[in-house]
C-alpha cells in the first residue's frame, strides 16, 4: 500500500468516525428530548391528579400526588405550594410551614404564601404569629383577584380576633374592611353582624343601610336590619323588616311579642294599656312560680296590677314605667331558669327601654 492510499484510508476512517459520532449524539439528543417530554408529561399528570384530590377533599392522596409531581420538577413553586396546602389539611403543620417559609424566602411579598402561613399558625393556635402573617398578607401582592383574595384574608383575621376574644379589634377591622369593600358586597352583612355583636348598632345600621340601597332584596341584610331596629326598641319597624326578609326565628318572635305587649305604643287607650300590663305581670308571675317562688314578689305584682286600672294608667304614665321595671327585674332574677320564651325576651326589652 502506497503512502497516498494509507492517508486516504485514514481520512475515510476519520469521516466515518465523525458520522458515527454525530449519529450517536443525534440519537442521544432525541432520546433525551423524548425522556424530557415524557418526564414533563408525567409531572403534569401527577400535578393534575393532586389538584383534583385536593378539590375532592382527599388531602392524603393529594400529598402523595404532589410528592410524585415534585420528583419530576422539584423546584416548581406551585407544586411546593400545593403540597404545603395538602400537608396543612392532613395536620402536618411543621412540614407545611417549612415549604411555605422556603417559598416566602423567594417571594416575601406573596399574598397567597402569607395567607397560607397565617392559616397554619391559626391551626396551631399561635395567635400572635397568625395575626402577624394575616397582616403581612393584607399588604402583600396578589394575582388578578386581588380585591377578593385580600378581602378573604381580612375576613379571616376578623374571625380570628372574634374567636380569641379580641372583640374591639375585630370591630375596628370590620369597620375598616367595610369601607374598603363595595357597598353591595354580600360580605358586608357579616361585617355588620360583627359590629352589631359589639353593640356598635349605629355603625352596623350604616353598613346594612348602604348595602340595602345597593341591593334592596338582600334578605340577610333585611333580617339584620330588623334585629338592629328591635334592639333600638323600634318594634313595629323591626317586625315589618323581619317579615319582609321572611325571617323565622327568635328575633321575629320577640318582635311580634314586643308589638303585642308594648304599653307605650301610640294610639292605645287606657283599657288596652292596662290589658297589656296585666299580660306582662301574668307572664312574670308564671316565671316566678316556675323558677323562684316568692310570696312577697308575687304580692308586689298583684298590687301593681290592682293599681294599674284603665283610668289610673291613663292619668299616671309613671305607673306604666313601674310595671315595666318590675317585669324587667323579675325576668332578670329568673333568667337562665327554664325555657326563655319570646314573651320573656320582649319583657326584658320593654323594661330596658326606659
Amino acid at each position: 500500500m502506497t503512502a497516498a492510499e494509507a492517508v486516504r484510508r485514514r481520512e475515510i476512517a476519520v469521516v466515518l468516525l465523525m458520522v458515527f459520532t454525530a449519529g450517536i449524539f443525534t440519537v442521544a439528543r432525541w432520546a433525551s428530548a423524548r425522556w424530557e417530554g415524557k418526564r414533563s408529561s408525567l409531572g403534569r399528570e401527577w400535578a393534575a391528579s393532586a389538584e383534583r384530590n385536593l378539590q375532592d377533599q382527599q388531602p392524603r392522596m393529594a400529598v402523595d400526588a404532589y410528592r410524585n409531581a415534585l420528583a419530576y420538577d422539584h423546584d416548581d413553586p406551585e407544586l411546593q405550594f400545593g403540597l404545603a396546602l395538602a400537608l396543612q389539611k392532613t395536620g402536618e403543620a411543621d412540614e407545611a410551614e417549612a415549604y411555605i417559609q422556603s417559598l416566602l424566602q423567594r417571594e416575601p411579598g406573596n399574598g397567597r404564601f402569607n395567607l397560607a402561613l397565617a392559616r397554619i399558625e391559626a391551626q396551631r393556635h399561635d395567635v400572635s404569629r397568625a395575626v402577624q402573617a394575616y397582616r403581612a398578607a393584607l399588604w402583600s401582592r396578589w394575582g388578578k383577584d386581588e380585591i377578593a383574595d385580600r378581602s378573604q384574608a381580612w375576613i379571616e383575621l376578623i374571625r380570628l380576633y372574634l374567636q380569641t376574644g379580641s372583640t374591639q379589634e375585630a370591630a375596628a377591622q370590620a369597620l375598616a374592611l367595610s369601607a374598603d369593600l363595595p357597598k353591595q358586597d354580600p360580605r358586608q352583612v357579616e361585617l355588620a353582624k360583627t359590629l352589631f355583636a359589639q353593640h356598635r348598632n349605629l355603625e352596623a345600621e350604616d353598613v346594612v343601610s348602604a348595602l340595602l340601597r345597593a341591593d334592596p332584596k338582600n334578605r340577610d341584610a333585611m333580617e339584620l336590619e330588623g334585629e338592629i331596629l328591635l334592639q333600638q326598641r323600634q318594634y313595629a319597624k323591626a317586625l315589618t323588616r323581619l317579615r319582609d326578609a321572611d325571617a323565622h326565628g327568635p328575633a321575629r318572635d320577640t318582635a311580634e311579642k314586643a308589638v303585642e305587649l308594648d304599653p307605650r305604643a301610640l294610639g292605645l287607650d287606657g283599657r288596652e294599656k292596662a290589658r297589656r300590663l296585666q299580660a306582662i305581670v301574668d307572664r312574670v308571675e308564671q316565671r316566678l312560680l316556675q323558677c323562684r317562688p316568692n310570696g312577697l314578689l308575687l304580692q308586689q305584682g298583684d298590687e301593681l296590677i290592682k293599681r294599674a286600672t284603665a283610668k289610673e294608667v291613663a292619668m299616671n304614665p309613671a305607673l306604666v314605667d313601674e310595671v315595666l321595671a318590675f317585669g324587667l327585674e323579675r325576668e332578670m332574677d329568673v333568667q337562665g331558669c327554664g325555657r326563655d320564651e319570646a314573651a320573656d325576651r320582649a319583657i326584658r326589652l320593654l323594661g330596658s327601654a326606659q
